[in-house]
C-alpha cells in the first residue's frame, strides 16, 4: 500500500531552501528581540538573544549609544 500524504517534514524540505530552515531555527534558539521603533508603526528586529540577561545587557548598551532612540525588549516563542 503506497500512502497518499507525504509527511509534513518532507513537504517543508521540498518547499523551504536550507538556508531559510536554518534562519527559522536560529530565530527559535533566540526568542529575546531587541527591536527598535520607528516612525509610521515601524519596528526593525536589531538582535535576538537566548537569554533575557544577555537581552538586557544589550538593550542597556544599545540606549547608552544612541539614547534618542526607542527599543524595546520583546519575548517571541513562536518563531
Amino acid at each position: 500500500m503506497i500512502p497518499t500524504e507525504l509527511p509534513i517534514l518532507t513537504v517543508i524540505d521540498s518547499v523551504c531552501p536550507k538556508s531559510l530552515q536554518q534562519q527559522v531555527y536560529r530565530q527559535r534558539l533566540h526568542p529575546w528581540c531587541i527591536v527598535r521603533l520607528l516612525p509610521n508603526m515601524q519596528r526593525a528586529v536589531i538582535s535576538r538573544k537566548r537569554q533575557r540577561n544577555a537581552a538586557e545587557d544589550y538593550l542597556c548598551a544599545l540606549k547608552r549609544l544612541h539614547p534618542a532612540a526607542s527599543y524595546v525588549l520583546i519575548f517571541d516563542p513562536r518563531t
